[in-house]
């Protein structure tokens, strides 16, 4: 039900919309869609509730939003606006841009070929939908051993900052797709193969709760060795422990095997959690 077509990935599905903290790990929301929906549709529906409840609840006033060159919509850059919360998001390449990018690059005749070459710049760009222009940051980039050059534009309203950094920080999404790959395989946040739409979004809720209990878990109880561990490694090290429960004098007691090769990892965990 609700599962349609995505040309993208070429195959039956959702098209699900979520939101993490950078910071944390930890999801700030999640909207299961229709597989063949754009990627930005509702995008300012779903967001602005999280930004109000930054801004509002928690008193946090340094936002930064970031996202790929499917939410780079005019919508989403006047909410930010609006509420003053910084975005990068990346541009899409179009004719104007491109010859933009190959009019400002200025190439270093005797760089060495077999290394890769970059430049940076700024300019301002106003697209035929958008209600004004806006800066967009330049990455001229030239792969070692290779002749032509490949521009990246990175739309933000930080326009103090100069273009490597916003380039690096945008770079930096990919932590995103570790977050999403742990929702999916860690706690099955994917498993919608019912023909119930409800139902699907339900299992969808599960993963993203239970992937928050264990994020919040690492961050207040895991010492700092393991904050890192992904799900599987706290299954196998923690959870899936080999007791023997033993009933005396009216105590209930769990025995683990002296030899468990992760027993200081347990009792440091177990330690922790029991001061809550």
């Amino acid at each position: 039900e609700a599962s349609d077509f995505n040309n993208h990935y070429r195959t039956f599905g959702y098209h699900p919309l979520v939101a993490f903290d950078a910071i944390t790990g930890n999801f700030l929301g999640a909207q299961l869609r229709s597989g063949n929906v754009y990627t930005s549709r509702n995008v300012v529906e779903f967001l602005e509730p999280i930004i109000r409840h930054f801004l509002d609840d928690l008193h946090i006033h340094t936002l930064l939003i970031r996202g790929d060159s499917g939410f780079a919509v005019p919508e989403l850059y006047e909410l930010c606006e609006k509420y003053g919360v910084l975005y990068i998001i990346r541009l899409k390449a179009n004719a104007v841009l491109n010859r933009t990018a190959e009019s400002m690059l200025e190439m270093d005749a005797y760089y060495p070929v077999d290394r890769t070459e970059r430049y940076y710049d700024t300019f301002d760009y106003q697209a035929a939908k958008w209600n004004k222009e806006r800066t967009v940051m330049l990455q001229n980039e030239r792969p070692g051993g290779e002749i032509l050059f490949s521009p990246m534009f990175v739309i933000t309203n930080a326009e103090e900052w100069i273009p490597e950094v916003i380039i690096k920080m945008y770079k930096n999404r990919g932590l995103m797709e570790n977050f999403i790959k742990e929702a999916k395989l860690g706690f099955f946040m994917d498993k919608t193969d019912s023909s119930k739409f409800v139902i699907n979004e339900a299992r969808m809720w599960l993963g993203v709760l239970s992937y928050n209990i264990i994020q919040l878990m690492k961050s207040w109880v895991f010492p700092s060795s393991m904050k890192k561990w992904t799900i599987a490694t706290i299954r196998q090290r923690l959870i899936k422990v080999a007791t023997k429960v033993v009933s005396h004098a009216g105590k209930v007691q769990f025995k683990l095997d002296e030899t468990f090769v992760y027993l200081n990892d347990y009792f440091s965990v177990t330690k922790r959690l029991s001061s809550f």
